[in-house]
């Protein structure tokens, strides 16, 4: 199995344990993704034998301050892209009053996605309350060509998740979604057949310590 996005660098003194207990219970991959390519990726300690690790890099929209700092950090970014990055990311629009300045994002949204499109990089896309937006910016900047890439964390609508599989934006969902209650229920049977178009068997996403430490890889997983 593959964990297809954790925040290794998140992970914090933890760190090893919470990944020695995803490797036992099956994890053979991890996809550490960036929220800021100034910072280290790196997991505070030793990753267990064995485990692959690519990365992602980006300007998380959480990490979006102004405009010297995002000139920095994607001036960064263009550099860091030069060694061994998988995708563009975690980038996106978040429409939270607490996590910045619109229009900012959506320039930072605009500026990952060239880079992407440069260096033929899939992109890893974070949205919230602002899927209309960032299906408009997909468009815009798509050159008439599908992207290719996952919207981390899906919450959205049957309909916007057609949408973005048309712009060849496959979805991933976490616990918010897939809780086994009533809405987990309404999500799968709304979206089961996206979700056979566009799955990749043995995959999942822990995110970061607050998942991992809550037993995401159950034993039966």
């Amino acid at each position: 199995m593959i964990d297809t996005h954790m925040h290794l660098d998140a992970l914090g003194d933890d760190g090893p344990a919470l990944v020695q207990a995803a490797v036992d219970r099956g994890v053979r991959g991890v996809v550490s993704v960036g929220v800021d390519p100034r910072r280290s990726q790196a997991i505070v300690g030793a990753l267990p034998g064995g485990l692959v690790v690519r990365r992602v890099l980006g300007l998380h929209p959480q990490e979006v301050r102004d405009q010297a700092d995002v000139d920095d950090a994607l001036a960064a970014l263009e550099r860091a892209l030069d060694d061994d990055a998988c995708a563009v990311g975690e980038t996106g629009l978040d429409a939270r009053p607490d996590k910045g300045n619109g229009a900012l994002h959506e320039e930072v949204f605009r500026r990952h996605l060239r880079l992407a499109r440069q260096r033929d990089l899939p992109v890893v896309l974070h949205c919230v309350r602002r899927d209309g937006r960032l299906l408009e910016i997909l468009d815009d900047e798509s050159g008439g060509r599908p992207w290719r890439g996952v919207g981390h964390g899906f919450t959205g609508s049957r309909d916007t998740r057609l949408l973005a599989v048309k712009r060849g934006v496959a979805s991933s969902v976490g616990f918010q979604v897939l809780d086994g209650g009533a809405r987990g229920d309404d999500y799968v049977a709304a979206v089961s057949h996206v979700l056979r178009w566009n799955c990749f068997g043995g995959s999942g996403e822990a995110d970061g310590a607050f998942q991992l430490g809550a037993g995401l890889y159950g034993s039966d997983v």
